[in-house]
């Protein structure tokens, strides 16, 4: 009894190192690929609106830390058509009718849609591989261009 008593600080000491080192080790780790994927679909979905496409195949190619300890990471997902121009244009021209400004916020959306996807049609599929670039907030890690927003 009297020998487990007399290590009852070293093992305090140790497990008091275990969790430091932990907590350490936790504050570098890089995100996880589901909030990879949360946060990469919050960022490209308001831009064109999930009524007109939706998110499939997302996979997480590769990642690195930085020296700054930012967070790069490489993925690639699938844009999926919902509707097609056509089909977007005649719900906005309805939707003017009642909500004029708004129709017409949703109008430049779509027409910055065209200038980059073309005449879509529902079902066509884009595939896109892309650099996201990661930062550590006081809440989580988060895309770095959310903080070049205004």
């Amino acid at each position: 009894m009297d020998s487990y008593f007399a290590r009852a600080p070293q093992v305090r000491s140790l497990l008091y190192i275990l969790f430091l080192s932990l907590g350490i080790c936790g504050c570098t780790s890089p995100p996880a690929e589901e909030q990879i994927k949360v946060q990469v679909a919050r960022h490209i979905l308001p831009q064109a609106g999930e009524e007109i496409f939706s998110l499939e195949n997302f996979k997480k190619l590769d990642g690195r830390m930085n020296e700054d300890g930012s967070y790069s990471v490489e993925v690639s997902y699938d844009l999926v058509f919902r509707k097609s121009l056509d089909e977007v244009s005649t719900q906005l021209s309805a939707e003017a009718v009642h909500a004029p400004f708004e129709a017409m916020y949703k109008g430049l959306d779509i027409f910055a849609k065209v200038m980059q996807f073309g005449n879509f049609k529902a079902g066509d599929r884009i595939h896109k591989t892309e650099i996201y670039h990661f930062i550590r907030t006081e809440r989580n890690w988060r895309l770095a261009s959310d903080f070049d927003r205004p």
